[in-house]
């Protein structure tokens, strides 16, 4: 419920938490984790979202003997996790506030940066968006309660009827007329609305009163309310950006980069819907023209921040549909490594570590093929075909119900049901085949080869391409049912009508 300024409690029964010192849990929001607790000492994240964060150990834990009924508490009054104590264990109050705890902003009275002076406004007074931004990295208005009407110029709320973006909020930009004429004050910021208040459009002028607060290095008003007050509006002009520049300017703004940018990766695209976006010469490894340097690897990582930006699909959820290039996502449209794109618009904001152009439509921008060379042509005479695959932890063990792999009973890192291991072995198969090799040289396969040459993961591969194709494959037997002690392994499989064996297999391990 709503306790005040918007705030209340919720309630979750998770069993499994506490399992031995230290215990913690990851409190995530749409950008990111917003806080990583911990009792009985601290940690370091393993994975998910909170991954590589180090914990806060809250000071207070529980005992053997503590009652039932009991939990670690925070108390005290404010509107930040740093207003708040933790104490306990105290009689617990799930579903309601803490005992001793009460959400208030009004003890806020004023902020002072280096070189202004700014008071809280009354709620019922309009704050124009540049005065919560201000001239630095965060807010000079941080945990004020404001009162904001401007043009909404992304909508990301969750639940609506645009179900291809959803970041719990949406952003508003002032109207051109409002805005100032401050070179280093942004003129947008994101409203967070998890609650979907009023469903808004891109369009709209909305009023809209919540507290100020800041996320992750973004600056957004945490909504109370939402009033549509107009739809149909004029949007306000983008931000023209040209790199190199300081993007904290134009926070939460629509943006248009003035240069030509191209897709220099591709790692996230499936998983997260985002890509990574430079202007100027695609970029290359520090050592691939350079001797390894520490000084002189931070400083190449440095220029080349400066000249990346990300382009995301303003959606939280992971392994969804890839619409960042159009409604659908085929072979014709998919963009290669290389492709440009022109004047690339969006909103922008920051998250995740980096600055990000969020898609406010399935086709705000258009990407330029960059055209795959003509291949070589097949050499004459006598030849051989080597080619090195990587098979994406290709198991025959389920990660199921226990099961280990490899010499040290690791967990399997391949398909979890039988469904998506037959949709590997289909495509990997094909992919072989295609291909025609001579001599295919497989990384990430399971890390059991049986007792001879045709057994364990690699055996079951090569005989199903056998089973499909007209040539035959053989596969080399490493000379042990391991090759290290790892879960996976390299291996090798060759058409045995064009290459034979001399000898028996050597293992580089030293």
């Amino acid at each position: 419920g709503d306790d005040r300024a918007g705030y209340g409690a919720l309630s979750f029964l998770q069993s499994g938490i506490q399992n031995g010192a230290p215990d913690g849990l990851c409190l995530v929001g749409p950008e990111g984790p917003v806080e990583f607790l911990s009792y009985e000492g601290s940690m370091t994240a393993a994975d998910e979202a909170c991954s590589g964060m180090e914990s806060t150990n809250v000071g207070v834990s529980e005992t053997s003997s503590t009652p039932a009924g009991e939990s670690l508490q925070r108390t005290g009054t404010g509107l930040q996790g740093s207003d708040f104590t933790w104490t306990g264990p105290a009689t617990a109050t799930p579903g309601s506030v803490n005992v001793g705890q009460t959400f208030d902003g009004t003890s806020q009275t004023s902020t002072t940066t280096a070189t202004t002076t700014t008071t809280t406004p009354a709620p019922n007074t309009v704050t124009l968006i540049h005065d919560i931004q201000g001239a630095a990295d965060t807010s000079p208005l941080d945990g004020v309660i404001v009162l904001v009407e401007a043009i909404v110029v992304g909508d990301f709320q969750d639940g609506d009827a645009d179900t291809s973006r959803n970041l719990k909020g949406f952003y508003i930009q002032e109207e051109d007329v409002d805005a100032d004429a401050e070179a280093l004050t942004s003129e947008g910021v994101f409203v967070y609305d998890p609650n979907t208040l009023t469903d808004v459009n891109i369009g709209d002028k909305v009023s809209v009163q919540g507290v100020v607060g800041e996320s992750f290095g973004q600056t957004q008003i945490v909504a109370s309310s939402v009033t549509i007050v107009s739809s149909g509006n004029t949007l306000p002009s983008p931000a023209l950006v040209s790199f190199p520049t300081d993007l904290e300017a134009f926070e939460g703004m629509r943006v248009e980069f003035s240069q030509t940018l191209q897709i220099t990766e591709m790692y996230n695209l499936g998983r997260f819907g985002e890509v990574k976006l430079a202007e100027g010469a695609r970029p290359v490894q520090f050592t691939q023209s350079n001797s390894p340097d520490a000084t002189g690897y931070a400083q190449h990582l440095e220029a080349l921040a400066a000249r990346t930006i990300t382009y995301d699909d303003g959606q939280s959820s992971q392994n969804v549909p890839v619409t960042l290039f159009g409604p659908t996502y085929t072979t014709a449209n998919a963009p290669r490594m290389g492709a440009t794109v022109a004047s690339l618009s969006g909103v922008l904001n920051y998250a995740f570590g980096s600055w990000r152009v969020r898609s406010t439509s399935v086709d705000t921008n258009t990407f330029a093929q960059n055209p795959r060379p003509t291949p070589p042509s097949s050499p004459s005479g006598s030849h051989l075909k080597i080619v090195t695959l990587n098979v994406l932890n290709f198991f025959t063990t389920l990660d199921q119900n226990g099961n280990g792999a490899g010499p040290n009973n690791l967990s399997p890192r391949g398909a979890d049901n039988q469904l998506e291991y037959d949709r590997q072995l289909e495509k990997l198969v094909t992919a072989i085949l295609d291909m025609d090799a001579d001599i295919y040289g497989l990384v990430e396969l399971e890390n059991d080869f049986g007792s001879q040459a045709g057994e364990g993961a690699i055996g079951t591969l090569v005989d199903e391409v056998n089973n499909r194709g007209t040539a035959t494959y053989s596969t080399v037997y490493p000379g042990s049912q391991y090759v290290g002690g790892d879960a996976i392994a390299c291996g090798f499989i060759y058409k045995t009508s064009t290459v034979s064996l001399q000898g028996a297999a050597a293992i580089l391990d030293n």
